[in-house]
C-alpha cells in the first residue's frame, strides 16, 4: 500500500540519484551501489510510495527508448570499423546488423516477423495408478520403469 506521506529529504535525495542512475543505465543494483543504497530498500519505496514507482517505471521506460535508439542506428546506419593492412589503418568500412534489425522488426509487427509454429498435441490419457516417464535418447525402451535410478 502506497504511503501519502513523503520520504525523509534523505532519502529523497537518494531517491532522485537513483532515479536518475536508472535513466541512463537501467540497472536497479548498478543505480543502488552508485547512490548507497540496498536493493531491499529500493523495493520497499516501489511498494510504499507511488510517485516513486512512477518515476522509476518512467526512467526505465527512458532507457528502453536509449537503446531502441542505439539499435536503430547499428541495425538501419551502421558503425563504422577501422579497416587495417599490415598492421596500419587504411580506412573504414560501415558494418550493419541484420541480427539487431530482425529483433527490432520481431517487436515492431510481431504478426509479420515472428515465428509462426503451432504444435498440436493429442493424447488418449488414462490413469493406471502408476507413472511411467519415458525420455528419448536416455537409454532405456518405451514404457521402461526405473526404480530408483
Amino acid at each position: 500500500m502506497a504511503k501519502t506521506h513523503k520520504p525523509r529529504p534523505s532519502a529523497q535525495a537518494k531517491q532522485r540519484a537513483l532515479i536518475k542512475h536508472l535513466r541512463t543505465h537501467g540497472s536497479i543494483s548498478a543505480a543502488c551501489e552508485a547512490v548507497g543504497c540496498h536493493r531491499r530498500t529500493h523495493y520497499r519505496w516501489m511498494e510504499s510510495y507511488e510517485s516513486y514507482r512512477l518515476d522509476v517505471e518512467d526512467a526505465l521506460a527512458d532507457f528502453v527508448d536509449t537503446l531502441e535508439q542505439e539499435i536503430d542506428r547499428r541495425a538501419f546506419h551502421g558503425v563504422e570499423e577501422p579497416v587495417f593492412f599490415k598492421d596500419q589503418q587504411v580506412g573504414t568500412i560501415r558494418k550493419f546488423s541484420d541480427q539487431l534489425a530482425m529483433f527490432r522488426l520481431r517487436a515492431l509487427a510481431p504478426d509479420r516477423y515472428c515465428d509462426r509454429r503451432q504444435s498440436i498435441v493429442q493424447a488418449d490419457v488414462r490413469h493406471t495408478g502408476q507413472i511411467v516417464l519415458y525420455m528419448p535418447h536416455n537409454g532405456r525402451e518405451p514404457g521402461q520403469i526405473c526404480a530408483g535410478k
